[in-house]
């Protein structure tokens, strides 16, 4: 049998150049979709930029707020060991500042400012030093600007922050976006908070991810704390007695400074002369 062999035909050189043209019309039409969804899906319809906000606090509560003066706070809190607490009953505040309180042992005043800064930073410590990947999500995403050289450093050391739990993406140049914060942090503190940990993590030259953790702890224990003359309602006042009690050192802020100063019974009645010294009376010294 003899079969006869056709060539199957083949379109022009015109042909073919009008059908790759046209393919890759539409090859351009799917990709230009393709992206626009995805621009769609990724990008978010709202977004906040944040601002720097100055550092408000009051200069009696702490004269000097810098990484040395927080080295040396980190330094001091390393050593320190647990204390106990004595059981108060509050009843008086004086000048939004200071808290009055007794006890069986006399009469204590507490400094509010630095109470509140010691329940703050162990909060804190705990919840910085013991990060799981618990995230919430943001409805308007936060988008953080550095100058070129910062962001670059960022960069190189974003794990120390992805350690705490705040995971930033590049976002455009020289930005960063935050979509979802740890469950630790505050939504409110947000804006001030990232920024405060970048600054921080720029200007730390020893990258331990432990010191960083803590010394995060002190800074942001300190900015929000309770100011001098504020006063509070007498349950708020009472709550922080418990929180306080509750600490490991009840009895000094991150920073050094005591949180409380105690009056026994004897120390009361030797002011009123109710008894005997054997030295220089309060009169004498010209005091009273």
């Amino acid at each position: 049998l003899y079969y006869e062999k056709t060539e199957p035909s083949r379109p022009s050189q015109t042909e073919v150049a009008d059908y790759q043209v046209e393919l890759t019309d539409e090859g351009q039409d799917l990709t230009l979709f393709a992206k626009e969804t995805l621009d769609r899906l990724t990008k978010p319809a709202k977004l906040h930029f944040a601002e720097r906000k100055p550092a408000n606090y009051d200069q009696l509560d702490h004269p000097e707020l810098d990484l040395a003066s927080i080295d040396k706070a980190y330094d001091k809190l390393e050593r320190e060991e647990a204390s106990s607490f004595p059981e108060l009953e509050f009843f008086g505040q004086m000048h939004g500042t200071y808290l009055f309180a007794q006890g069986r042992d006399g009469l204590y005043i507490i400094d509010q400012h630095a109470a509140q800064e010691r329940v703050k930073y162990e909060e804190y410590r705990e919840s910085i030093g013991n990060v799981d990947q618990s995230q919430q999500q943001l409805l308007v995403p936060y988008i953080f600007e550095f100058p070129a050289d910062d962001a670059l450093r960022l960069k190189e050391r974003m794990p120390l922050l992805e350690e705490v739990g705040v995971f930033l993406a590049e976002y455009g140049e020289n930005q960063f976006i935050l979509r979802e914060h740890p469950i630790w942090m505050a939504e409110e503190e947000i804006e001030s908070g990232i920024y405060e940990m970048c600054d921080m993590l720029l200007l730390t030259k020893e990258v331990s991810i432990k010191k960083y953790r803590a010394e995060l702890a002190i800074m942001m224990s300190c900015k929000r704390s309770i100011k001098a003359n504020h006063r509070i309602d007498d349950h708020s006042a009472r709550q922080l007695l418990y929180q306080l009690s509750q600490c490991d050192n009840p009895y000094n802020c991150p920073h050094g400074r005591p949180v409380l100063v105690h009056f026994t019974k004897s120390d009361m009645e030797k002011m009123f002369r109710r008894i005997q010294e054997n030295h220089t009376s309060l009169r004498e010294l010209g005091k009273y």
